[in-house]
C-alpha cells in the first residue's frame, strides 16, 4: 500500500504487518543457551530500582491477574510474563527453562531501542534532527548515490527509506535472512535501487533500521553498545545485555539486541513516565512523545490489536498505546491510561506461521486476560 507520509492520511493496510509474516523462512543465527527457570510473584522479591507490589495495593485483581498468569503457562512457547502497574512490579513468571535473569533475544524490540538512542542523538547535537540527510555522515562507510544520500534520519525511523526490499524474502529483493547471511550488510541493502522516493511508503524493512544504527555509530563516535550503556543500561541499571553485530562490527540495528525481561519492563516505564527514570529524565520528554505518536498514517487490525499504527520505530494499538513487537511475541506493550507495563517473551526460531499463532497468543493473554483485571 502506499501512504502519504505528508498529509498523514489514514488508509486500511492491505499488506501483511505482523513481524512473523514476514519472516517465514526465519532461520536465524545462534540460540540462547537456557538455564533452569525461576518462577516467582512473591511481591517481596527485589526487582532492581523498581519498587514491588502486592497487586491489590495498586487497584488490581489479584485473582483476576492469577489467572492471567495461569492462562500464560497454556501458551505454547512462551518464556516469560511480566506486569507493571503504577511502577511497580505485581507479577512476574518465568516458563520452558528460562531463567528470571536471562538476556533473551528481543527481536525487533531493538528497533524501538534503536528509536530511542535516535533521540538522544539528536538532543546532544550528534545529529541535527530527523531532517539530516545520511549521506555525509556514512561517507567514512560507503559511497552512495545522490538520491540515496538524500534519504533523511526520518524516512529510517519511519520505514519510508524507498529501498527495494521484502522482508520475508519472497521476491527478488530478498529479506532479512539473506541480508543477514549476506558477506557485506551494509553494501547489501545500499547498493539495491530505490523503488518508491524516500518519504512516500511504509515497506517494513530491517537493514534500513540497521542503516540508522550504522548511521548513529558514526554521529556519535562510538558503537551502539557503549552508546546505550552511557545512556540506557547505566541510568536504568541494567546490568546485563548482548548484541550482535554485522560484518563489518556494527551492532545489529534491526533484530540483534538481548535483554532480561525485567530490563524490557524498565525500558517500558521510562517511556510510560516520559523519559523519567527516579526522577532523572533520560529521554527528552519531547521525544517520546513524538516517537510513540503516528508518523506515516496507516491502520491495521491484528488480532486483539486494533487501529495499529507506528511512530518512530514504535507500533501504537489502538492508535496510541505504543509497543515495541519482536518476532515470535517479543513485546513491550504501554497503557498510559492504566498505568501499565506488560512485556512477554517467547521462543522466536520459529517458522513464519507458528510465530504468527504465538504472537496472537501472546496478544490475546494481555489484551484479553491481562488488562481486564486493571481496575
Amino acid at each position: 500500500m502506499n501512504t502519504n507520509a505528508s498529509t498523514g492520511q489514514k488508509r486500511l493496510m492491505t499488506v501483511p504487518l505482523c513481524p512473523s509474516r514476514w519472516l517465514m523462512k526465519v532461520l536465524l543465527l545462534a540460540g540462547m543457551l537456557l538455564v533452569a527457570a525461576c518462577d516467582s510473584n512473591d511481591p517481596e522479591e527485589a526487582f532492581d530500582d523498581l519498587p514491588t507490589s502486592a497487586p491489590e495495593a495498586q487497584d488490581v485483581d489479584a485473582q483476576q491477574l492469577q489467572a492471567a498468569f495461569a492462562q500464560a503457562e497454556q501458551v505454547a512457547g512462551i518464556q516469560s510474563l511480566v506486569v507493571v502497574r503504577n511502577g511497580h512490579l505485581i507479577g512476574e513468571s518465568y516458563y520452558n527453562n528460562f531463567g528470571r535473569d536471562d538476556v533473551h533475544h528481543v527481536r525487533s524490540v531493538t528497533k524501538s531501542v534503536l528509536s530511542i538512542l535516535t533521540g538522544l542523538a539528536i538532543d546532544q547535537g550528534h545529529l541535527t534532527g530527523v531532517e539530516q540527510e545520511i549521506g555525509p555522515l556514512l561517507e567514512d562507510v560507503t559511497v552512495l548515490e545522490p538520491e540515496k544520500s538524500a534519504i533523511q534520519v526520518e524516512h529510517l525511523l519511519t520505514m519510508t527509506s524507498g529501498f527495494a526490499w521484502s522482508e520475508s524474502g519472497t521476491s527478488t529483493a530478498s529479506g532479512y535472512v539473506a541480508w543477514i547471511n549476506a558477506p557485506d550488510q551494509i553494501n547489501y541493502l545500499t547498493t539495491r535501487p530505490l523503488s518508491d522516493a524516500p518519504g512516500t511508503r511504509f515497506n517494513y524493512n530491517s537493514a534500513a533500521v540497521h542503516l540508522l544504527a550504522v548511521v548513529l555509530a558514526e554521529a556519535t563516535g562510538t558503537d551502539m553498545q557503549t552508546y546505550a550503556t552511557e545512556q540506557l543500561w547505566g541510568p536504568l541499571g541494567i546490568p546485563r545485555t548482548a548484541w550482535e553485530t554485522d560484518a563489518r562490527g556494527y551492532y545489529n540495528g534491526g533484530a540483534g539486541l538481548q535483554l532480561r525481561p525485567r530490563d524490557m519492563a524498565k525500558l517500558g516505564v521510562v517511556v510510560l513516565q516520559n523519559g523519567q527514570w527516579n526522577g532523572q529524565q533520560v529521554i527528552p520528554a519531547s521525544w517520546v512523545q513524538t516517537m510513540t505518536q503516528s508518523q506515516v498514517g496507516f491502520s491495521f487490525d491484528s488480532g486483539p490489536l486494533q487501529d495499529v499504527d507506528y511512530g518512530y520505530l514504535w507500533w501504537l494499538d489502538r492508535g496510541s498505546r505504543p509497543l515495541a513487537w519482536g518476532y515470535g511475541g517479543q513485546f513491550i506493550y504501554i497503557d498510559a491510561a492504566r498505568d501499565l507495563v506488560v512485556v512477554t517473551t517467547a521462543r522466536w526460531q520459529l517458522d513464519g506461521t507458528t510465530a504468527n499463532q504465538q504472537e496472537q497468543a501472546l496478544q490475546n493473554l494481555v489484551i484479553n486476560q491481562v488488562l481486564p483485571a486493571v481496575q
